[in-house]
């Protein structure tokens, strides 16, 4: 197997961790994949390909696009998440000024 493919290889299992990990939005696990990703991400950059990886390469571009609509969205939902709990627990709380 030439080093583009292990690498590739490495990579899409990277990526269905992230995407599992993301589905049960367990964030230490994501903070610990956003680690490793980054660095087969460096030793992809720095890989030869050819002609033979074009549609491979593809397929993983298609994962990473997808799991980083994944990620926005999981962001989004629990930043609303958040700022809803935070608006309750502000209009749970009466103080009267005048006794």
């Amino acid at each position: 197997m030439s080093a583009a493919a292990l690498v590739m290889t490495e990579l899409e299992r990277l990526l269905q961790e992230e995407r599992a990990a993301v589905l049960r939005l367990d964030s230490q696990t994501l903070d610990d994949l956003a680690v490793r990703k980054e660095a087969v991400l460096a030793r992809l950059t720095s890989t030869p390909f050819d002609a033979s990886h074009k549609e491979r390469l593809a397929e993983v571009v298609a994962q990473l696009k997808s799991n980083c609509l994944l990620l926005v969205h999981a962001r989004d939902l629990t930043k609303s998440l958040l700022t809803t709990i935070a608006g309750d627990a502000r209009r749970g709380v009466h103080v009267s000024v005048n006794g």
